[in-house]
């Protein structure tokens, strides 16, 4: 196995442990190497899209500095195979008996997902990671994390972590309808430690308990579907704006959260501003070839200083690009600059 760790990013092998397909979702399980670094919630790692073999693997001199990039790169037929950057969905750290485990969610989209979803148990990927700024959540008080459909996986492992703290956080969930969610829902009653998130002066919402294959997440879902029983039915950013209005001490307390599309992001921020959120915080999702910062294919446009504020209008300052890879991709949110108009909230 040829590896090596570089401030804290090891590139090395991984080996399957368990696959399990939902539909278009799977959950993919690895297997670490014994020196894998701890991620933190927010961050991700690179993976091949396809098994590996021996002959392929480059000497290990190679592996420092810019090579580190090209340790992914994999041929494909004709064509050259991208790594896939995949936010990490849950960790169990090493044990006296066992390795590291990441798992990953992921939805096949493309050629690269559909050859993931095609490994086996035992079979060995290539990973760089893990990469990026995560979450710091010291401070933090209220936490309402925001996902669009796929963005569950950017949040989960924050949830988990946040789960053991005095005000558990609370996860709203975007889907268009729940035959479309990587998550399997069942109705409950809502435990009085959720309460602080629920409308008091509207009729209560049925907390939805979201059995993600063997992982319990506590959440509300927003259905774009009316027929979804126990769900809300608009986006996930109608709800967010409904608990906020119904609760208006709570977004000065609350840390918002948000990871999905953009028009939802964008339209979180929105929201944010209006309610005087003081902090919000997005998770950025972007294609990128390196994963370290070298190839800049995945630099976003951000204003410095910029802070909350309920005018809608240009917001002032000097701007500047910032790279997902390194500098996120965990932004906050008000600094973005959303290139594109709002077309509609999408989560």
């Amino acid at each position: 196995m040829s590896e090596e760790s570089t401030q804290g990013i090891l590139a090395g092998e991984c080996t399957v442990q368990r696959i399990k397909p939902r539909g278009s979702f799977n959950r993919l399980v690895l297997r670490m190497p014994s020196d894998f670094p701890d991620p933190i919630p927010g961050q991700f790692i690179l993976v091949s899209s396809q098994p590996n073999s021996d002959d392929f693997l480059p000497p290990h001199e190679r592996l420092h500095g810019g090579h580190l990039a090209r340790f992914l790169i994999e041929p494909v037929g004709d064509r050259t195979m991208l790594p896939r950057p995949m936010s990490i969905f849950d960790y169990a750290p090493r044990s006296k008996n066992e390795p590291a485990h990441v798992t990953l969610l992921f939805k096949t989209v493309g050629r690269g997902t559909l050859h993931l979803s095609m490994v086996r148990p035992g079979d060995r990927l290539r990973f760089l990671g893990p990469l990026g700024n995560g979450f710091n959540a010291d401070g933090w008080k209220r936490t309402l994390l925001v996902a669009g459909g796929i963005g569950l996986a950017g949040v989960n492992f924050l949830a988990k972590a946040l789960s053991t703290s005095p005000l558990r956080p609370l996860t709203v969930l975007g889907v268009n309808n729940r035959g479309q969610s990587p998550v399997r829902l069942s109705l409950t009653e809502v435990p009085p430690v959720y309460r602080w998130a629920l409308p008091k002066t509207t009729e209560p919402l049925r907390l939805v308990v979201s059995r993600l294959f063997d992982n319990f997440m506590p959440s509300i879902v927003a259905s774009m579907y009316p027929g979804d029983q126990g769900a809300f039915c608009g986006t996930a950013c109608d709800l967010v704006e409904r608990l906020f209005q119904a609760n208006p001490t709570y977004p000065a307390e609350t840390t918002l959260v948000g990871c999905g599309p953009r028009p939802m992001l964008e339209a979180l921020t929105t929201i944010a501003r209006h309610n005087h959120v003081q902090r919000l915080l997005v998770l950025l999702e972007e294609r990128m070839a390196c994963g370290v910062g070298t190839c800049l294919g995945c630099a976003v446009k951000v204003r410095e200083g910029a802070l909350p504020s309920e005018d809608d209008g240009p917001q002032e300052g000097p701007t500047t690009y910032k790279r997902v890879c390194t500098d996120g991709p965990v932004f906050n949110g008000y600094q973005i600059v959303w290139e594109h108009p709002c077309e509609g909230q999408n989560g």
